[in-house]
């Protein structure tokens, strides 16, 4: 009785997720040039003329790196990768994560692919 309910269950989000995401297409309004810098500890993809952000956020995030390090006594075992946007708008556009970005989502993070997505 567990198993047939658990599966009528998995089908009805299954259905779900597919039922609302449909319709909603990204728009790519134009394409960008992509540079980024290393750190230590990570890749910061960025474009145009946000070369200032990209080391501010590089600062930031070796920074935060060393206190989540200590604090949890967990250390970095592949290179993470940060992948900036100038705007919400742009980000809203990119083609690094499939899904429709909603108005709300701050970032994202991909923890298979080892970065994270934020505008």
């Amino acid at each position: 009785m567990f198993k047939k309910i658990f599966n009528i269950i998995l089908f009805v989000i299954l259905l779900s997720s597919t039922v609302f995401s449909f319709g909603k297409n990204k728009v790519q309004y134009r394409g960008y040039e992509w540079y980024y810098i290393q750190s230590e500890h990570f890749d910061i993809y960025y474009y145009d003329n946000t070369y200032k952000l990209a080391t501010f956020t590089a600062a930031v995030a070796e920074s935060a790196y060393v206190n989540i390090s200590r604090d949890f006594n967990y250390d970095l075992q592949n290179r993470l990768s940060l992948i900036l946007y100038k705007s919400h708008n742009h980000f809203q556009q990119t083609n690094v994560i499939l899904q429709f970005m909603e108005e709300g989502i701050g970032g994202v993070t991909e923890l298979f692919k080892n970065r994270i997505v934020v505008p």
